[in-house]
């Protein structure tokens, strides 16, 4: 089995193919589920929001959801939406326009359109999308343009402390040999370690040199495009 040349396009690292010893079936643990009544918990020094109570803009494995300072959510919009109205639903909820590019062809997906908050972005259509997915969101900066904290689900974001990440995760590791570099699937929505590939997927995170570099969903962890 080879590294799925997707996933990393997806979240932006340039890589080889490298051939991967995976953990076992039944490894990969589940994280903690969305909160729905409290705050997400954000750690310190977590950019200041501009947009009156909102808290944190959170990928994960099925969706992109807005927390408000006061708990709760205001929005969720799952990755089953259509691109556009998702798009008009994160830029009401937080009060932002986005800028829009679209990336020409490549080996593994026709042109791309990129919807760009700073700090989080749509991506959409891409040809190797879990079962129903629209688009895929990924996150490369700590922070939207007007300061809202871009976090994955147990509130970490990019820029944030690889070891303690991996901790966070326990048994969410990844192995595809690569020195300096983590993957973590922090959130998986299908599928297993070991099983079938076109099973197995949901959040995932990119740690180099000891911080996060990047986190995305929905994305195939083990995909050749």
């Amino acid at each position: 089995m080879s590294l799925p040349r997707k996933l990393f396009v997806a979240v932006g690292v340039t890589l080889s193919v490298f051939a991967l010893t995976a953990c076992g079936p039944g490894d990969l643990t589940l994280p903690t589920a969305k909160p729905t009544e409290t705050e997400l918990p954000i750690a310190d020094a977590t950019p200041t929001a501009e947009a009156v109570n909102i808290s944190s803009i959170v990928i994960d494995g099925d969706s992109v959801y807005v927390t408000e300072t006061e708990g709760g959510i205001l929005v969720d919009i799952p990755f089953t939406t259509d691109p556009t109205t998702a798009a008009e639903q994160l830029s009401a909820a937080i009060d932002l326009e986005p800028i829009t590019t679209v990336t020409p062809p490549s080996s593994c997906n026709g042109d791309l359109t990129r919807v760009t908050w700073g700090g989080i972005t749509f991506v959409s259509p891409y040809a190797s999308a879990p079962p129903g997915a629209q688009f895929y969101a990924t996150a490369d900066a700590q922070a939207t343009s007007n300061g809202i904290t871009v976090a994955m689900l147990g509130g970490q974001w990019v820029g944030y402390d690889g070891p303690s990440t991996v901790a966070a995760y326990p048994g969410a590791e990844l192995d595809f040999g690569m020195p300096g570099t983590n993957v973590i699937a922090y959130d998986i929505k299908s599928g297993t370690d070991g099983g079938n590939p076109d099973d197995f997927y949901g959040g995932v995170a990119i740690i180099r040199d000891g911080i996060v570099e990047s986190f995305s969903a929905p994305i195939h962890y083990w995909y050749d495009c």
